[in-house]
């Protein structure tokens, strides 16, 4: 399950998500041995779900990167937008699954039910969704959690 070259996930495969010009974070992700204590005090399942989030927070960003008025404008990107929100989503809810909230609750800074939350609007209230919403997640609330999410993770 995990490993140095785990997609966002659990699957495995390439690098199909980089672009041109990303960044690599500021965190070791999946080596061997990464953020021990984490991996110690909550186990592999949080530590990944964690990392998960940190990958898709960056395709968050670039989806921004393309600007506002081209995601108005672009159905593609919008959809992009809803799965990057429904997969951090789904990050947020392993944390809560795995740790028995453990982790949630001493980590109480990101707001994992926002998170859930709006995973749930984009995957059973499609017809809800708010795009304007969807994108401060995307353009605000997922970049600030990732920086909490990195700073955890480099404790």
């Amino acid at each position: 399950m995990g490993g140095p070259h785990r997609e966002p996930g659990g699957t495995s495969g390439g690098d199909q998500f980089k672009r041109k010009g990303h960044h690599e974070p500021d965190v070791t992700l999946r080596g061997p041995g990464s953020h021990p204590k984490l991996l110690a005090e909550h186990g592999q399942r949080v530590v990944d779900s964690l990392e998960d989030m940190l990958e898709f927070a960056d395709l968050a960003t670039n989806i921004i990167s393309q600007g506002r008025d081209s995601y108005d404008a672009d159905i593609n990107l919008r959809l992009a937008g809803e799965a990057v929100c429904h997969r951090m989503g789904e990050a947020a809810a392993r944390l809560l699954r795995h740790d028995h909230g453990h982790f949630i609750l001493t980590h109480p800074d990101v707001d994992w039910a926002a998170i859930g939350g709006l995973r749930n609007v984009v995957a059973h209230q499609y017809e809800r969704v708010n795009h304007r919403i969807l994108w401060n997640a995307l353009a605000v609330e997922f970049p600030a959690d990732a920086a909490k999410i990195r700073a955890m993770l480099n404790e």
